[in-house]
C-alpha cells in the first residue's frame, strides 16, 4: 500500500501542559518554534562537549568527518541517554502529546572558520515521514550568535505546507543538499536563534530555517534531537533502520514502529551504515 504524505501544520490543542505556558504554545502556533530553553548548567554543558570530543576523536581515526554524527544514538548511550532526557521530553510531550518515538539524532559541529552552510530548507522535505507533526530540538553546547552561524527561522512559514525547493549547487557548500529560494516570501523577518550552552530551540517541521557559515573565531556545535508522536508512519522502508525506533513515552498503540532497546556502550558505527 503506497502511503501518500500529509504535508500540513497541526496546531497543538494542549491545555494541560507541564512546562510550556499558553502564551508559548500560541507562540509555537503561530510562528513554528519556541526558544530559549534553559535545559542544562554550564557544568553540565562542558561534560557533554567533552563526550562528544571524545566520540569525534575516536570517528576521525576511521574516517569520519565533522557532521557524521548522525543517528549514532542507535550505537551510543551518551547519545541516547540525551534524547531521553526527562526535562526535554516534558517540553516535548507539551507539544506533540503523551507517546513520543524518536528516530533521529544529529550533531552539527560547525566550526571556527568553517564556510559550510545549512541553506534554507524544510526538515519535512528531507523526511518520508506522514503527517508532518515531528518537532526538532535543538541543543546548543556552545553559545550561539549571529556571529558564528546561529540557525535562521522564517516565522509563520510552517503555514505553507511544503514550499517549493531546488538541489543545492556546488558553490553554497550547503551541508545537506536542498535549497529553498527567496524564503522572505514564506514568513516574516527571519529571525536569529541566538542560544546560550545548555539551552534549547524547538521548531516545527515545516517551518524554514538554515544557517550562514561560521566565519567566527568560536566554534558552534548543535545536537538535534527529532521527536514525533506515535501515530507517524514512514513511507520508506529504508528509511529509519527499517522503522525502528526508540520510545522515549507513552506506549505505541499504532504499532507503525517497532520498538528498540537502548544501546550498550559507545559502538562507533561502521562507514557502510548509511545514516537517518
Amino acid at each position: 500500500m503506497v502511503i501518500q504524505k500529509e504535508l500540513k501544520f497541526f496546531p497543538v490543542e494542549n491545555t494541560n501542559t507541564n512546562n510550556l505556558s499558553a502564551a508559548q504554545i500560541e507562540s509555537f502556533n503561530k510562528n513554528g518554534f519556541i526558544f530559549p530553553i534553559t535545559i542544562f548548567s554550564r557544568s553540565e554543558t562542558a561534560q557533554i562537549t567533552t563526550y562528544f570530543e571524545t566520540l569525534l576523536d575516536s570517528a576521525k581515526k576511521i574516517g569520519y568527518e565533522d557532521y557524521s554524527i548522525n543517528g549514532w544514538h542507535y550505537h551510543c548511550r551518551g547519545i541516547y541517554n540525551l534524547m531521553m532526557n526527562s526535562s526535554i521530553l516534558e517540553y516535548v510531550a507539551d507539544l506533540i502529546g503523551p507517546n513520543v518515538l524518536n528516530i533521529m539524532t544529529h550533531l552539527f559541529y560547525k566550526r571556527s572558520q568553517d564556510k559550510r552552510k545549512v541553506s534554507w530548507h524544510q526538515d519535512a522535505s528531507y523526511w518520508p515521514l506522514t503527517p508532518t507533526k515531528t518537532i526538532t530540538v535543538w541543543l546548543a553546547l556552545d553559545d550561539v550568535s549571529a556571529q558564528n552561524g546561529a540557525m535562521k527561522f522564517i516565522p509563520g512559514s510552517h503555514h505553507h505546507g511544503q514550499i517549493p525547493f531546488q538541489p543545492s549547487d556546488e558553490e553554497e557548500h550547503n551541508v545537506l543538499n536542498q535549497t529553498v529560494s527567496r524564503p522572505e516570501d514564506w514568513g516574516e523577518n527571519a529571525v536569529n536563534v541566538e542560544l546560550k550552552a545548555g539551552q534549547i530551540s524547538i521548531h516545527s517541521d515545516l517551518l524554514l530555517h538554515g544557517s550562514e557559515p561560521n566565519l567566527s573565531t568560536t566554534d558552534r556545535r548543535g545536537l538535534t534531537l527529532r521527536y514525533m508522536p506515535s501515530d507517524v508512519q514512514c513511507t520508506d522502508s529504508n528509511f529509519g533502520k527499517n522503522r525502528r525506533a526508540f520510545q522515549c513515552l507513552g506506549t505505541n498503540p499504532e504499532k507503525h514502529w517497532s520498538i528498540v532497546s537502548p544501546p550498550v556502550g559507545e559502538a562507533i558505527p561502521l562507514k557502510l551504515e548509511t545514516p537517518l
